[in-house]
């Protein structure tokens, strides 16, 4: 793959060759971004911390009623951060300290991701 990213129609065309897309360790792109969502929360997470900074209780209180428990948000929150897409930041109110997760330069470049994957979402939504 080169350095500047392929327009969409570089991108069509490309497939429709059937060349090979690749970064230049020989890796798929598509991979390389899927491999941020895969996980049963991180998408949830994720899609969470696009409306700002989010303390680690507010998300497991928005998630832990669809099953998410402490130990699976603590261990999706490091996945994340090693992953490079959020960071904490860590507060103290007198002896209380407070921590919020946000989205990095990396995970705010994601929005437009979350945007086509819910315009994508919408428009094939399956009712039962």
């Amino acid at each position: 793959m080169q350095d500047e990213p392929l327009s969409f129609d570089e991108f069509r065309a490309r497939l429709r060759a059937r060349s090979e897309i690749r970064t230049p360790d020989g890796a798929c792109p598509v991979g390389i971004a899927l491999g941020v969502f895969r996980g049963r929360w991180k998408a949830d997470v994720l899609y969470r911390l696009c409306a700002g900074p989010t303390g680690f209780g507010a998300l497991l209180r928005a998630l832990s009623p669809d099953g998410l428990t402490r130990t699976m948000l603590a261990s999706t929150l490091r996945e994340l951060e090693r992953d490079g897409v959020v960071c904490k930041a860590e507060r103290w109110h007198g002896r209380v300290r407070r921590v919020d997760w946000s989205l990095t330069p990396a995970g705010e470049d994601l929005l437009p991701v979350f945007h086509a994957l819910m315009v994508w979402g919408a428009r094939h939504e399956r009712t039962p």
